[in-house]
């Protein structure tokens, strides 16, 4: 079911959603956009409930430029984030291209677990060999109260405009 559908005219480097209504098994949030930062690529971070000063986030990324794959974690629950990966920025060579974030968070209404997310994001950043991306990223935000706002925000910033993003309730 939708919960939000917002095409984001702001500026701004971050978007919080309202309040997310509980009583679903799960969430899909859905980004489409870019950065409109002067660089090549810009880092898309996800907290919840506004989270960000405990340092209680872990997560884990692969990902994928022609055929050479990486991996790279942060298990010390060290950041103030959970990895999204990555959006193209305003001098990218493809600046009019943009990244598919999907979020997938199961029992994100459950206070008896921690809260797991995995998230897939693709951006195409140039017209050559290796001017595609993916990423696969997991992460964990090590709390079990409910998650009742998702926060993103770029590395750099501001967001592009126009920028879609859309929060689905799974039943």
């Amino acid at each position: 079911m939708f919960l939000i559908s917002e095409v984001l005219n702001h500026g701004g480097s971050a978007y919080t959603t309202p309040t997310i209504p509980q009583g679903y098994s799960g969430l899909l949030f859905r980004w489409v956009g870019d950065s409109a930062v002067a660089a090549g690529l810009d880092l898309v971070a996800l907290r919840m409930n506004g989270d960000g000063a405990d340092a209680k986030y872990r997560w884990q990324e692969l990902s994928a430029t022609i055929a050479t794959p990486t991996a790279e974690e942060n298990g010390a629950a060290s950041d103030t984030y959970i990895d999204c990966g990555w959006v193209p920025g305003a001098t990218a060579a493809h600046a009019a291209a943009v990244s598919v974030i999907d979020v997938i968070i199961p029992r994100y209404a459950n206070t008896s677990y921690v809260k797991t997310v995995r998230i897939r994001n693709s951006l195409f950043v140039a017209a050559s060999t290796g001017g595609m991306i993916l990423y696969e990223n997991s992460g964990t935000w090590i709390d079990t109260s409910a998650i009742t706002t998702l926060s993103f925000l770029l590395g750099t910033g501001p967001i592009a405009t126009p920028t879609w993003i859309g929060l689905y309730g799974i039943p």
